[in-house]
């Protein structure tokens, strides 16, 4: 993996959140038995009320119809909005050109952040309910997407704390165009021996002798020369080779 796609992981998990918003958040209960449930953008539009009227007549009696919780106004709603807004700037902040001395502890920071807030949510969003809905029994209780965007948001930070511990180069912002370019694989390679396969240890190779050299035979009727033994036709008297005396002593030569 190449170093920009170690580096969009940590976007990805925070574009998860915007996913994770669309499951559920909080659901309303009364005497063991939920009422209403609600995802994160509907706690985010103040899109949260239920008709008390409905559990007063569940449980035999009359009632208004009145906001459960939380309510639109609700601090449960400015604070899935921040976190929304903490998961737009870590899934947007790699691809930026901006100038940041330490771009991976900024992304970990961000999503410590989101982690803080959904914690602030979890804790603070169960007394949204209404003293009214509260007269009726009924209760809030934190659903499956509330965790799951805690998980995104702490992967987020935690695995952009672990880029920097490997010293992972993040100066340059991230690119679609190298993000989904495919590595270049290596050439054609050629197959190994059979030894370097099977682990057959390789001999050196021997040495061959060359063949003694023979001089050539002398012509018929004639000589060899003396000096490099080279035929001599019949008649001759000096080497055609070499020019030496075919007469005389060996290494005399023609004047």
């Amino acid at each position: 993996m190449n170093t920009d796609r170690k580096r969009a992981v940590s976007p990805v998990l925070f574009l998860l959140v915007f996913l994770l918003f669309t499951m559920p958040f909080f659901s309303v209960s009364c005497s063991g038995q939920k009422v209403a449930t609600f995802t994160g953008y509907q706690i985010v539009s103040g899109n949260t009320t239920i008709d008390t009227s409905s559990i007063s007549s569940a449980l035999g009696g009359g009632g208004a119809s009145a906001p459960a919780a939380p309510k639109g106004s609700s601090t449960g709603q400015m604070i899935l909005i921040v976190a929304l807004l903490a998961a737009a700037a870590g899934a947007v902040l790699p691809f930026l050109p901006l100038k940041m001395k330490d771009p991976l502890l900024v992304l970990a920071i961000v999503g410590a952040v989101g982690v803080v807030i959904l914690i602030i949510f979890a804790v603070m969003a169960p007394g949204e309910i209404t003293a009214e809905a509260k007269q009726l029994g009924v209760r809030g209780d934190m659903e499956m997407g509330v965790w799951l965007s805690f998980l995104a948001m702490a992967g987020a930070g935690g695995y952009s704390l672990l880029l920097r511990s490997q010293r992972v180069d993040a100066s340059t912002p991230l690119s679609f165009q190298r993000l989904f370019a495919s590595p270049a694989g290596p050439g054609p390679q050629m197959a190994p021996p059979y030894a370097a396969v099977h682990g057959v240890p390789s001999m050196p190779p021997v040495p061959v002798p060359s063949a003694p050299s023979v001089p050539p035979a002398p012509v018929a009727g004639g000589s060899a020369c003396p000096k490099c033994g080279s035929p001599a036709g019949p008649g001759d008297t000096f080497c055609r080779s070499c020019g030496a005396a075919l007469g005389g002593a060996p290494g005399d030569s023609a004047s």
